[in-house]
């Protein structure tokens, strides 16, 4: 069993499928339960996708991922070269009160991934957003 998995990929919206399945094997392997294996990919997603669609106008925005699963956390390191963004500070608020219709898009999956992680952080660093999430596997 290894526990750690690094991935990059170039402009990554349309290999996000590949990158689940990558992720989703080191779970297994790492014998994440069912729950732990839902948050961090549904964070991820959010998060890879968010950089992709959002961090360069032509979408090339190359992305680094790396996993560390110990016994009591799961860590994750994201980084990118897309545009300065803190999705922390800098995404808009959802609307959580309106009906799905009237809310305006944005927001949603930075607060779903606010909402599951223990610890978040970011920095911009060497012209790089570093994003690290921690989750604990008994949250």
């Amino acid at each position: 069993m290894t526990n750690l998995l690094s991935i990059t990929a170039q402009g990554c919206g349309d290999q996000w499928p590949q990158i689940d399945s990558q992720v989703e094997s080191f779970g297994r392997a790492n014998e994440w339960p069912p729950d732990l294996d839902f948050t961090i990919r549904l964070m991820l997603e959010e998060l890879v996708l968010n950089a992709v669609s959002y961090g360069s106008e032509d979408k090339s925005v190359t992305i680094h991922l790396e996993l560390k699963s110990e016994a009591d956390m799961v860590r994750i390191e994201m980084s990118d070269d897309g545009h300065a963004f803190n999705p922390f500070e800098d995404a808009p608020s959802p609307d959580l009160d309106s009906g799905v219709e009237q809310r305006r898009v944005g927001g949603l999956g930075v607060h779903l991934v606010k909402t599951m992680a223990d610890e978040i952080s970011y920095r911009r660093l060497d012209d790089m957003n570093r994003i690290m999430i921690t989750k604990r596997r008994d949250s």
